[in-house]
């Protein structure tokens, strides 16, 4: 390959692969109906996209250097066209909607999976390009293909164990001093599991429970209660609304959001109507304790500024390691794609 078609293409690799890294911002904040200007690179997900791309880009610059005489660049070429193909099936799924379903797969819908699963397989490839660049750079082409494989599943052990530890610093760094100002606060309980005959589930009466003493500590004068997703005929803020009637809260002070399926959502409403409406000088945020790191991470991404509240509940070994693991799956997955 001539010279200057070596640069060409070295050019338009490093161009696509910026490329990439701004179109997955917009994605970002599009998928939660944020304008460019809530843009913040300071915080741990931008960051975390902005690392894997300078280090695609600096081991393909270096890769070209290291190799400048005989340079291969036909899977580098492959790896950029394919990670191209997924990140624009992953921008598509902001405008095609795929029809909802009642199917469900590790607790979410088809159509949440699906999206996921593109994102997911983005990244992964994204991982392989990266551990093939850098092994081409140190090593030889001896079992590549197996070492890409290895190195990119060493990377997402890493992301998790990196959300695990933020989480587990998180957790016991947490303290309920909160320190703020004013009197007109609210307390926002997420929804959770509705077990039958619309009865809450012990996690979500437990965030009811905990709202309900923060209202008769006048630490807050109201009440949002949120959810929808329920299997039996009432949804969970419901649910959750003819619990709290039993704790002695004035009913004039509980207000219900039955539409949200998601953190991410419960997050958006409360941003979008709490916020928006100014009504509060102060928001807490109620949850189980190992979702407190996730909830704070999604409110900074919306450049909230909530107080988040631990529940009472006490989990047993086994359900606090698979809640655990869940979080850290959807921290990871929160931080790179914002789903």
């Amino acid at each position: 390959m001539p010279g200057k078609a070596k640069s060409t293409v070295i050019v338009s690799v490093v161009f696509i692969l910026i490329a990439h890294l701004l179109i997955l911002y917009f994605i970002k904040y599009n998928n939660q109906n944020l304008s460019v200007s809530d843009f913040n690179l300071s915080i741990p997900g931008n960051i975390i996209n902005l690392l894997f791309t300078f280090f695609l880009v600096a081991g393909v610059i270096l890769f070209v250097i290291r190799n400048n005489k005989n340079p291969d660049f036909k899977p580098v070429i492959i790896y950029t066209v394919i990670t191209s193909i997924l990140l624009l099936i992953c921008f598509l799924t902001l405008y095609i909607k795929i029809p909802q379903s009642n199917i469900y797969i590790f607790e979410q819908t088809l159509n949440k999976f699906i999206i996921g699963f593109f994102f997911a397989l983005y990244q992964f490839v994204q991982f392989m390009f990266i551990s093939y660049i850098w092994l081409r750079i140190f090593t030889e082409k001896d079992f590549i293909f197996l070492r890409v494989i290895f190195n990119s599943v060493i990377i997402v052990i890493l992301l998790l164990l990196a959300a695990y530890f933020y989480i587990e610093i998180r957790m016991r760094n947490y303290s309920e001093d909160w320190k703020f100002s004013g009197s007109r606060n609210v307390a926002v309980v997420l929804g959770a599991a509705v077990w039958s005959n619309n009865q809450p589930s012990p996690t979500l009466a437990s965030r009811i429970d905990k709202a309900a003493k923060l209202y008769k500590k006048n630490m807050v004068n109201k009440i949002q209660l949120t959810g929808s997703n329920a299997p039996g005929e009432l949804t969970e803020a419901e649910v959750a609304l003819n619990y709290l009637l039993n704790k002695d809260v004035d009913t004039a002070d509980i207000f219900i959001e039955n539409q949200t399926t998601s953190t991410t959502e419960q997050i958006r409403f409360v941003k979008n109507n709490l916020v928006a409406s100014e009504t509060f000088d102060n928001i807490f945020i109620i949850s189980d304790h190992y979702h407190l790191a996730r909830i704070s991470e999604i409110s900074r991404f919306y450049n909230l500024e909530v107080i988040v509240v631990a529940s009472d509940i006490e989990l047993s070994f086994d359900n606090m390691l698979y809640n655990r693991v869940r979080e850290c799956i959807a921290l990871a997955i929160f931080w790179c794609f914002a789903l």
